[in-house]
């Protein structure tokens, strides 16, 4: 993967709906990479592919193995 690659991960507690049985969290991923190309660059679409690829597997890497099976 490219490894020029960066993410800004925020997480934070949804305090607007909270309920003593249940925690909603916001977990957010923001990916990027500074480039400098025309907007019919091909290498547009793998840049994109890797941003996707990155964002999934810090997503992925979070969850505990408990959490993931919560969405089984």
């Amino acid at each position: 993967m490219d490894k020029n690659l960066t993410a800004v991960i925020t997480e934070n507690i949804d305090t607007k709906n909270f309920s003593p049985d249940k925690l909603s969290l916001i977990f957010d991923i923001d990916v990027f990479k500074q480039v400098n190309l025309n907007p019919d660059d091909p290498a547009i679409s793998r840049i994109m592919e890797d941003l996707r690829n990155f964002k999934n597997e810090i997503f992925l890497n979070s969850l505990t193995d408990r959490a993931k099976e919560l969405f089984r």
